[in-house]
């Protein structure tokens, strides 16, 4: 009898079982041998798939292709197909474990701790187990119950002894017979356990050593012993996505008879991005400068690209790239990766790509094109990677918690709807990175391998969201230590991440430029920034006036608020009061279409010398390259302050511009942190003022900076950092690192040496917010887009994912309240209650109905706005 693994995509022929096993595991090996794990993913390709040498499974298969070549729906699976090879595994190593009576087991003459030996029974146990669907808690939060992986294990096993027990004897004989011996799969597993036992070395001597003043106190092997479990959750999330990501390539190429690449490394391209990027230097240096002080800042940017050409010899490491706003740091941090690239080439420490982690979708298309414009690459190479609406899939996809459930159809559906992440150069928002990071279904889960053997470049890494700072930190310092990647924390506002109780754990010399270097502040300072807080009143009446009366012989004002209703509600006072500049509003109640095509629009008058202002949200601040005479920014953080005041003289039109600081009330209930940072601001120019030393006294300079942080970073704010849920009484961090799980009472109880809640977390975890919604606006194409989404409900998956892509412009994302008031008549209960239609069969997709967008403020009505969650 013959063995299959799947039938083509018509069911006239199908893929041997043995053949894709072998195919699965030599793919998965290939990309985890680098990082020293090669054999650990060698036995789980090899033993993912064993259940499908079930007779059952082989029935169930040719039904499927029999269905196919007729043109009808395939029935659903039915086999448990998974949990063969793990329970496998659990045999195994328990089998290994009892023995000995030590504290460590003896093999092939070398000794290995029986800590080791159990973790890694959970850890293969888990990947092979849930290699359809999602991983699980090792042990159920809040719930004195079987965790769901025992209680899968614990029914194949209690079958063993009635009639079922052929069947596992059945598919152990096939797989023998048919793909490796048992001698040679247990010489392959005890190899595996030693890559692990040799990485949990490394993890314990090396790899996270807190150093730090403030871990120097009683608790500081309570966060050593947090760090090295963090890393395990990250070494059981590895092993998942490279196993999924092996298998469900090896059925994509055998589905689609594709001959594409695996790995699509940029080592291929190292010499043409090269020459790419040095003819770009060429040209920015070339260029002619129309004044002194744009001549200096362009001498300022050619030595900071060449200090970073320097730094690019240095080895894999956790370092940062403090640059002031209008450095040029796109440029040189992309020198730096390509030339850190070169100069690993060949090495055990060679990098496949290059990843631009940035805050808003705005900048990644900027800075995408640019790099792509310079590059001379393909959109293939320099990809973009965005959030995309997902959609519900009818049941067809198993729950995490059920036998798997994956067809054919299914496998397809997954390499559409999933991003590999696999390109010579990606860049992706900071919301995909930290997904990645945390979220345990499979659609995420699979990108995760291709974070390791890279150069991750954190621009603007102030933005990171303060409540995952400690989940960020911990799996920058594993991508480091453990996988093989360069991470550079680049910003103009660098935050001390160093110094938080969860640190980034930055590599030795970690200053790409040197704190030394004062000279490259205050060369390219070419804004000065004042206080004007008293004279601007604080109001947004009182701040029309003041703007209206104070700025009348300007060219072009940028002024940047706190909230979206006080955006809209300065725009409209602005209109009303003075008709000397043109108005344009901005926020992300436009859609990114839209928002584009503003920005173009703000450019193209500037260029022109237009009269303008510009009145908008935080989105401006970081990444939009737009140069105005004078930037007015209300209160908040420093770093976002400065952010907003590089958008003002950016390439030193004249020798120096302005930025000045108000006041101005904005109701920001919903805007977390924000009040602190208000606080801390305001306490470091109360501090400037007593400074002597010019250099220190101004609000851009590094001194400032440190000052803000320290007044920032301290008591409930440090809390925060952790993840807070259930009103503070516990961390989402902690169920990652093991310790919330260690004090349930119940833990012990189970087997499990790994104590992660992978699905708890992944749940609960939001980047931005909570209960964010999709709203489809009627913007130009985005009218017929939707009526085709409508229509689109029986046409091929693949054409509903590349409708979703198109749509994805013109999209904005907001909380919606479903059960709006029926009395209540401001604009966001009227939207919720008459302006928006559900998509059928999508999760969170809504339609705006005409009449609740336009083309001035976007998503809108008559009325005012209410202060309501929106994302950024």
């Amino acid at each position: 009898m013959a063995y299959y693994a799947r039938p083509n995509e018509d069911g006239s022929c199908y893929q041997p079982l043995a053949e894709h096993i072998l195919q699965t595991a030599q793919l998965a090996r290939s990309s985890a041998e680098s990082i020293g794990l090669g054999m650990l993913l060698f036995v789980c390709g090899l033993l993912h798939d064993l259940g499908k040498y079930l007779d059952e499974y082989q029935r169930y298969i040719r039904e499927v292709g029999a269905a196919l070549a007729k043109g009808i729906i395939p029935p659903p699976a039915r086999v448990d197909h998974g949990v063969y090879g793990a329970l496998y595994i659990y045999i195994f190593c328990e089998k290994l474990l009892e023995s000995s009576e030590a504290s460590t087991c003896t093999i092939n003459g070398k000794e290995i701790s029986k800590t080791v030996i159990k973790r890694a029974r959970d850890l293969i146990t888990m990947c092979i187990c849930y290699h359809h669907g999602s991983l699980q808690d090792f042990i159920p939060v809040g719930r004195n119950e079987e965790p769901v992986l025992l209680k899968r294990l614990r029914k194949l096993e209690s079958t063993l002894a009635d009639e079922n027990k052929s069947n596992w004897e059945q598919v152990q004989s096939r797989f023998f017979n048919e793909v490796c011996s048992e001698d040679r799969l247990q010489s392959y597993l005890f190899q595996a356990i030693f890559e692990l036992d040799t990485l949990n070395s490394h993890i314990n001597e090396q790899a996270f050593v807190c150093h730090h003043p403030e871990n120097a106190e009683d608790n500081s092997n309570v966060y050593l012993k947090s760090l090295q479990n963090y890393a395990w959750q990250m070494l059981v999330r590895y092993t998942y996505s490279a196993l999924i990501d092996a298998d469900r390539w090896d059925a994509y190429i055998y589905q689609t008879n594709s001959d594409e690449d695996y790995n699509h490394s940029i080592e291929q391209h190292l010499e043409s991005y090269l020459h790419g990027l040095y003819h770009k230097l060429e040209e920015f240096n070339a260029k002619k400068p129309t004044s002194p002080s744009e001549a200096k800042v362009q001498q300022v940017r050619a030595e900071i690209s060449e200090i970073c050409s320097k730094a690019a010899s240095r080895h894999t490491g956790l370092y940062d790239l403090t640059v002031p706003t209008g450095g040029g740091k796109t440029f040189a941090s992309l020198r730096f990766a390509l030339e850190h690239a070169k100069f690993l080439q060949g090495t055990a420490e060679a990098k496949e790509r290059i990843i631009y982690v940035l805050p808003y979708t705005s900048i990644i298309e900027q800075n995408a094109h640019d790099v792509r414009d310079a590059l001379k690459s393909s959109n293939d190479e320099v990809l973009e990677v965005h959030s995309q609406v997902t959609f519900q899939e009818d049941g067809s996809r198993a729950k995490p918690d059920e036998a798997d459930k994956n067809t054919l159809v299914d496998e397809t559906r997954y390499k559409l709807l999933a991003e590999r992440y696999n390109s010579p150069i990606i860049f992706m928002t900071q919301v995909s990175f930290l997904e990645t990071l945390v979220k345990a279904h499979g659609q995420y889960a699979r990108r995760f391998n291709h974070l390791a053997n890279s150069i991750i470049i954190l621009d603007e890494a102030q933005t990171l969201p303060l409540h995952s700072t400690y989940i960020s930190n911990a799996a920058i310092n594993c991508l480091v230590s453990c996988f093989n990647s360069t991470v550079l924390m680049c910003t103009a506002t660098q935050p001390p991440l160093d110094q938080a109780i969860i640190p980034l754990l930055f590599s030795e010399n970690k200053h790409i430029i040197p704190e030394s270097n004062l000279e490259i502040n205050q060369e390219l300072k070419r804004v000065e920034i004042l206080d004007v807080r008293k004279d601007a009143g604080y109001s947004l009446e009182k701040g029309a006036e003041w703007l209206t009366n104070n700025f009348l012989s300007s060219q072009s004002v940028l002024i940047v608020l706190n909230t979206k209703k006080g955006v809209k509600q300065l725009a409209e006072l602005l209109k009303d009061q003075q008709k000397e500049f043109e108005i344009i509003y901005l926020t992300t109640y436009l859609c990114a279409a839209h928002r584009k095509e503003k920005i173009a629009e703000i450019k193209r008058k500037l260029a022109n010398g237009d009269r303008l202002m510009v009145v908008s949200t935080t989105l401006i601040e970081c990444g939009v390259n737009l140069s105005f005479e004078v930037v007015v920014r209300n209160l908040a953080g420093l770093p976002s302050i400065v952010q907003s005041c590089g958008r003002g003289n950016r390439n030193a039109e004249k020798e120096l511009g302005y930025g000045y600081i108000v006041s101005w009330n904005e109701n920001i209930k919903n805007l977390a942190n924000l009040s602190a940072q208000q606080t801390s601001t305001k306490s470091v120019i109360r501090s400037l003022r007593k400074v002597t030393d010019t250099r220190n006294a101004d609000l851009l300079s590094p001194f400032a900076m440190q000052e803000y942080y320290r007044k920032y970073f301290i008591g409930s704010i440090k809390k925060k950092m952790a993840y807070p849920i259930n009103n503070g009484n516990a961390y989402l961090y902690e169920y990652l690192d093991s310790r919330q799980i260690d004090l349930l009472e119940f833990a012990e109880r189970w087997p499990f040496d790994l104590k992660i809640a992978f699905r708890f977390v992944s749940e609960r975890y939001e980047v931005i917010g909570n209960g964010g919604s999709t709203l489809i606006v009627p913007y130009k194409e985005g009218k017929s887009l939707q009526v085709e989404l409508l229509n689109a409900q029986n046409l091929p998956l693949s054409d509903r994912y590349r409708l979703l892509r198109k749509i994805q412009p013109y999209t904005v994302n907001m909380y919606i309240n479903k059960t709006p008031s029926m009395n209540d008549d401001s604009f966001y209960t009227r939207l919720c209650r008459e302006g928006l239609y559900i998509v059928p069969g999508f999760n969170n997709l809504y339609i705006v109905k005409d009449g609740f967008y336009n083309e001035e403020f976007g998503v809108s009505a008559t009325g005012m706005f209410d202060d309501v969650c929106i994302f950024e």
